[in-house]
């Protein structure tokens, strides 16, 4: 018979040869998601109630905005969540709450002109960031990803910008009655950038193995975003914008125009602009 404590080594050992399943990831997307929203329903509810009422003027209103997307951040961050994500949950809640707490019609009831928006202080800042973000990428980032450059690595962020995007978006508006020439053009104009850099730094933060070709891969396929979308931006926005107008003026019932702001699409001099 067998001493019942014989088999507790070999059981030890085998219990020590498991490592502990964790899943960081998902405590960092539920956190990260939970902290988003809070901060921006309240912003967004909060800031209509201080307008209306008079609290805030129009330019401290620009700098609530700001502040609900760094607290979202910071709160994330200290948390052991993703900024990142609490921000961009954050800014879809703020949206979301703001147009339910807007007066009917639109109206602006604090007297300040109606093309005065809360968001354009952080759309500057942002944008600023963007580009200081874009020439860091250049500067530092650029160099060696180009001097590991190979076929496969070109080749993938080739069908990045092409089939693995644009597939599935000609699948997404399925039914909405959409024309090809929209489908088209929203597939083929989905640039990477920021949101490419964004998610590679979430894999660096989660040790995930490959980063190092990861970080290339994202590298390349961002250059060649910048290169193919920046250089067929004028042509194909005129070229859409022409179809635009002439299929809106042999179909008023368009799907495209919709909703869609007066003057869409009309052509004054010069081309159109690309937003």
């Amino acid at each position: 018979m067998d001493h019942p404590h014989a088999h507790q080594p070999c059981q030890a050992r085998r219990t020590q040869a498991r490592p502990a399943v964790r899943f960081p990831g998902w405590r960092a997307l539920v956190v990260s998601t939970v902290v988003g929203l809070a901060f921006g329903g309240v912003g967004g509810w909060l800031l209509p109630l201080a307008r209306a009422r008079g609290w805030a003027t129009s330019e401290w209103q620009q700098v609530a905005v700001l502040a609900v997307a760094f607290g979202a951040y910071s709160v994330a961050t200290a948390a052991d969540g993703s900024g990142f994500i609490a921000t961009w949950m954050g800014g879809f809640a703020f949206g979301v709450a703001l147009r339910k707490g807007e007066p009917a019609g639109g109206e602006r009831t604090d007297g300040e002109p109606a093309e005065k928006r809360p968001a354009d202080l952080a759309e500057q800042v942002g944008g600023l960031l963007g580009s200081l973000s874009f020439l860091v990428f250049g500067a530092v980032l650029l160099g060696p990803a180009l001097e590991h450059l190979d076929w496969r690595i070109l080749t993938y962020a080739v069908l990045s910008l092409t089939v693995v995007r644009m597939l599935p978006v000609a699948l997404a508006p399925a039914g909405t009655g959409m024309r090809l020439p929209t489908v088209a053009y929203v597939g083929w104009f989905g640039p990477r950038g920021l949101a490419s850099v964004v998610f590679g730094l979430l894999l660096v933060e989660e040790h995930v193995p490959g980063t190092e070709l990861l970080g290339q891969v994202i590298a390349v396929t961002i250059v060649v975003s910048i290169l193919l979308h920046g250089m067929s931006a004028p042509y194909f926005a005129d070229l859409y914008g022409n179809w635009y107008d002439a299929a809106k003026a042999t179909a008023p019932d368009l799907r495209e125009a919709q909703d869609a702001p007066a003057g869409a699409g009309k052509q004054h001099s010069g081309s159109r602009r690309l937003r």
